[in-house]
């Protein structure tokens, strides 16, 4: 499909910047950024409505500070996102304004996203900046969201802010910016599975494989790892994905566990347990599910969601192969 083809039907737009696009070893690329503003300006110019999703708040702060090597603590990286935060929105706003274009910054937490009057009133706001054509540029709240500086990064953000304002088309711009920076080059995405085989290879890779592959395989649902509750190797990682279920506002979780080696029915047996006072349990697999796996998640029951008064299978199994034909959980909408 063409560029011209795949934005035929598209108003809204969402692009998806990392600090490796943005920074080099002089702190912010202004280069980079401006040739970034340049595209969005454009897109600007053809009536597009567009969101910014943009890191490097952290590296500009600390080369703005001179510090030297890596930041080993959290509150490190906290103060330095501190200092760089301004910079990097000093310098898309000098950069925006050449165009005559107006930008906002929203700075968010998981927990803006997952409380339900926040969120709300985070989607009112976006709505009125993109209907006033600002450029609303939007980063983790790097100052306070321990995890997310630790674990985390910006695709999820980016995937979460997408649903919110209802995008009709997301870019991430690390490929492209690879083959627009320097046409002809040949580059491979390394470690992302494409199908099956390549699937059971990232997860049998040693001494990280497996993990990789189960970070990638929640990226499969939109699930958000939970890294800081990383359990051993043999049991896998979980991760969760909220949604709003209940007049009140009150998130519901569902619990995702993920497994890369052999399965059996104590595995299933475990996620039911887990996941007694949560919505639903979903259990990803690299394997083909055993006869008594899916007893297990069938004898379960189903989760009714008062809001859609609808029933959903309280544990879904779910292997890789399906994921990559497009398969997904079966669960209440997350808006």
């Amino acid at each position: 499909m063409t560029r011209k083809e795949t934005l035929a039907n598209v108003r809204k737009i969402l692009v998806k910047v990392g600090s490796a696009v943005l920074t080099g070893e002089e702190g912010l690329d202004l280069n980079i950024i401006e040739q970034l503003v340049d595209d969005i300006a454009t897109l600007r110019e053809r009536d597009y409505q567009v969101v910014l999703v943009s890191s490097g708040a952290i590296a500009s702060g600390k080369h703005r500070l001179g510090i030297p090597g890596k930041l080993k603590s959290i509150p490190q990286k906290q103060a330095a996102a501190a200092v760089g935060q301004g910079r990097l929105m000093r310098v898309y706003s000098n950069a925006f304004g050449k165009h005559g274009l107006f930008v906002g910054q929203v700075l968010l937490t998981m927990s803006d996203i997952t409380d339900r009057k926040r969120f709300l009133n985070i989607r009112n706001t976006l709505f009125t900046l993109l209907e006033w054509g600002v450029i609303t540029i939007i980063n983790e709240n790097d100052t306070v969201a321990v995890d997310e500086i630790k674990f985390g990064d910006n695709d999820h953000l980016a995937a979460m802010v997408a649903n919110l304002i209802e995008a009709h088309l997301a870019i991430n711009l690390m490929r492209n910016r690879l083959r627009d920076s320097f046409p002809g080059i040949q580059f491979e995405v390394i470690g992302e599975p494409k199908d099956l085989a390549s699937a059971k290879a990232l997860a049998h890779q040693q001494p990280e494989g497996r993990y990789q592959f189960q970070w990638w395989a929640l990226g499969l649902i939109g699930a958000r790892p939970l890294g800081e509750k990383k359990k051993s190797a043999d049991k896998g990682i979980d991760g969760v994905i909220h949604f709003i279920d209940e007049p009140s506002g009150k998130p519901r979780r569902v619990v995702v566990q993920v497994k890369s080696g052999h399965v059996g029915v104590n595995a299933v047996q475990e996620l039911k347990a887990v996941s007694a006072n949560d919505a639903i349990g979903v259990f990803i697999t690299l394997e083909p599910p055993t006869k008594p796996m899916k007893v297990v998640a069938v004898e379960a029951g189903y989760y009714h969601s008062p809001i859609w008064d609808k029933d959903y299978p309280k544990i879904q199994l779910l292997t890789i192969e399906e994921l990559l034909h497009s398969k997904t959980v079966d669960m209440p909408p997350q808006t």
